[in-house]
């Protein structure tokens, strides 16, 4: 199973939809959570499974939430997740984070 990291904004989209599906409910903002883990799941086990976005870079869908992880491989065993977007939100609002993705983090 490949190491997964992630841009250091991805926390933050996480927790901000968390908070707004709590907002309608607390079990909704479980379902999410849980879905989410599914996708990081699959995502790990076969990143190659999703369907390219741009250039290198992978898009897991969450339909039920309208959430979409985009990551990329790198290398053999890691997968860089840069976004965890909301699919009504600019769809290229990522893609400045491309060049902070030169250089991932450890």
């Amino acid at each position: 199973m490949n190491e997964l990291r992630q841009h250091p904004e991805v926390e933050a989209e996480i927790n901000e939809s968390v908070q707004h599906l709590e907002a309608r409910s607390l079990w909704v903002a479980d379902d999410f959570i849980e879905e989410l883990r599914a996708a990081m799941r699959k995502i790990r086990l076969n990143p190659k499974h999703c369907h390219f976005t741009h250039q290198e870079y992978r898009r897991c869908n969450i339909p039920r939430f309208h959430h979409a992880v985009i990551y990329r491989q790198l290398g053999e065993d890691v997968v860089y997740v840069i976004a965890v977007m909301h699919d009504k939100r600019h769809p290229d609002y990522w893609k400045h984070r491309i060049i902070d993705d030169l250089t991932p983090p450890p």
